[in-house]
C-alpha cells in the first residue's frame, strides 16, 4: 500500500482567505498502514478539524527535526530510508521563516 504524504504551508494573510503552499512530499510505501504514517510524525491520528487546511496534522520544526533524527537512525541500522530523510530534511530547509508549524497532508 502506498500513501502519499505531502507539507503544505498556509498563508493566512491574503485577502481571500488561505493559500496553501507546498513545500515538500513523499511517496511513502508501507505495509503497517495509517498507524505507521502517524508515527513518523510523533501523533497517533490526522486532525480533520484544522481551519483552512482540509484535513491534516498541524507539524511543528520540532516534530520534524525528531522525524530526521529517527530517519537517520533508521539508516544507521540499515533501514532504507532515504525517501523519508530527503522530506523531512527538504521540510525543514524550506521552513518559513517565522512559521511555528506546517500542516502534513495524507492521502
Amino acid at each position: 500500500m502506498s500513501h502519499l504524504i505531502t507539507a503544505h504551508v498556509i498563508d493566512k494573510r491574503v485577502k481571500a482567505g488561505h493559500r496553501q503552499r507546498q513545500i515538500a512530499h513523499l511517496q511513502y510505501a508501507i505495509g503497517g498502514g495509517e498507524p505507521e504514517v502517524y508515527r513518523l510524525f510523533g501523533a497517533t491520528k490526522f486532525n480533520g478539524g484544522v481551519s483552512g487546511t482540509g484535513g491534516g496534522l498541524r507539524v511543528s520544526a520540532v516534530k520534524f527535526r525528531a522525524g530526521l533524527d529517527r530517519a537517520c537512525q533508521r539508516h544507521v541500522d540499515g533501514e532504507h530510508v532515504l525517501e523519508e530523510l530527503v522530506f523531512f530534511a527538504t521540510v525543514l530547509a524550506e521552513w518559513p521563516f517565522g512559521a511555528r508549524s506546517v500542516y502534513v497532508h495524507f492521502s
